[in-house]
């Protein structure tokens, strides 16, 4: 299937949503497409498919994590950081042996 944004086809007045709510929603479940919703000819939201929405969440989280890394990298090259020996030993102190 073809998952590439057709501006003809997936620009959805706010009214034709509150009319064809279930239409839109099939539509957004077999194209696997989203749908742009709009008032006034402006964008104001976007309906999206619950696997889209999870792929979603999975690539945010991804980045949020190398983003993490990429800080504790530079953290270390500045100094900023301990031993692992002493990270492990304090978390053996707080939370006991493994």
């Amino acid at each position: 299937m073809d998952a590439r944004f057709k501006l003809r086809e997936d620009l959805v007045p706010i009214s034709m949503l509150q009319t064809g709510t279930s239409r839109v929603v099939r539509e957004v479940e077999t194209s696997r497409r989203p749908k742009v919703i709009t008032r006034d000819g402006v964008a104001v939201a976007v309906l999206i498919g619950v696997d889209e929405y999870e792929h979603l969440w999975e690539d945010a989280a991804i980045g949020s994590l190398l983003r993490d890394i990429r800080q504790g990298e530079r953290d270390i090259e500045e100094g900023r950081g301990a031993p692992s020996e002493e990270v492990f030993r304090k978390l053996q102190e707080r939370f006991g042996p493994t």
